[in-house]
């Protein structure tokens, strides 16, 4: 992922691996956007994303799989969103996105997702619930509803779209 988004847009947007396979200690996302979103004061802002990205296997269409179950031992999906969310810096959003085989990414902001799970608002891209163990559980999605990965756009450009980088970025 990382080595798509720097090869497919402009110089305004870097991507960076904060987490290598989970062995660093204290990071907490698998990707981290940074774009430029503006000027304020003559001076360019900047946004920043941190990406949890989670790839599940073979699913049979519209059937329920587990999502996240925590990314370390003794953590459940719940915590591992938590994780993500309270362990990011406070100027980042943060975000998870989900790839199904043979279907187009789906990026969920995670606040909004954990809220969701809560109860809170709704969310409900892939019917995504709580399984009793607090664990995240999605629903691969048809093609009745939702692109395939051949008709949609490229994994990447999904992503980036979703998290707020401008279209003019994208490659």
């Amino acid at each position: 992922m990382k080595n798509n988004i720097n090869a497919n847009t402009d110089r305004a947007v870097k991507a960076h691996r904060p987490d290598f396979s989970g062995n660093s200690t204290g990071e907490v996302a698998d990707v981290m956007v940074v774009w430029e979103n503006g000027c304020m004061l003559g001076e360019p802002t900047r946004e920043v994303a941190y990406i949890e990205l989670k790839k599940r296997g073979n699913v049979a269409e519209g059937n329920r799989t587990t999502v996240l179950a925590g990314s370390s031992q003794d953590q459940n999906g719940v915590e591992e969103i938590e994780e993500l969310i309270n362990e990011s810096p406070y100027w980042t959003t943060q975000w998870v996105a989900v790839k199904f085989p043979h279907r187009e990414m789906a990026v969920f902001n995670a606040t909004e997702l954990l809220n969701s799970l809560n109860g809170v608002g709704e969310v409900s891209l892939l019917d995504e619930r709580l399984t009793p163990s607090n664990n995240v559980s999605m629903r691969k999605p048809t093609l009745d509803g939702w692109n395939s990965s051949s008709s949609g756009d490229a994994d990447y450009v999904t992503l980036l779209k979703e998290i707020g980088v401008p279209e003019d970025y994208i490659q």
